[in-house]
This record gives structure tokens, C-alpha cells and sequence, in this order.
């Protein structure tokens, strides 16, 4: 009987942490772009990109934006 609470709570904190996911996430950086400098030297920049997520039929999903280059970087992947 007590497996069965943990488990449904487990169940519940879960659903709870899921429906509370904020619409979009923060950029996370992808790779390096460089760059000359007006010294001569190679400048690193990162791609900024974007997760975007939607709910699809009941299941949450999520997809990759190039904030960068203004394009989608993955198609939609259960999250």
C-alpha cells in the first residue's frame, strides 16, 4: 500500500512539474562563430538559439530556434 502512494505521488509532483514548464526556456549556446577584429584576431561568438514548446494532442513538445541565423535547427520532439 505504501508503494502505491509513492508512487502516485511521484505521478503527481511529475504532472505538477510538467504543466508548470515556463512556454519558452532559456537560450542555451550551440556553437562557435568567429569573427576578425579590428586588431587582426579572431572574435568568438555564439549562436543564440531559442526552445519553443507546444502541446500537441495531449503531449508536450519542444523545438529548436536559431535565434542567430532565423531558421529551426530540430523538428518537434516529445519534450
Amino acid at each position: 500500500m505504501k508503494r502505491r502512494i509513492l508512487a502516485f505521488s511521484a505521478a503527481v509532483i511529475c504532472a505538477l512539474s510538467i504543466v508548470s514548464l515556463p512556454a519558452t526556456a532559456q537560450a542555451m549556446d550551440r556553437g562557435m562563430l568567429y569573427t576578425e577584429s579590428d586588431e587582426g584576431g579572431p572574435v568568438a561568438h555564439t549562436e543564440r538559439v531559442k526552445w519553443y514548446y507546444r502541446t500537441n494532442n495531449g503531449v508536450l513538445e519542444k523545438r529548436l530556434w536559431s535565434i542567430t541565423y532565423g531558421h529551426w535547427i530540430t523538428a518537434w520532439v516529445p519534450a
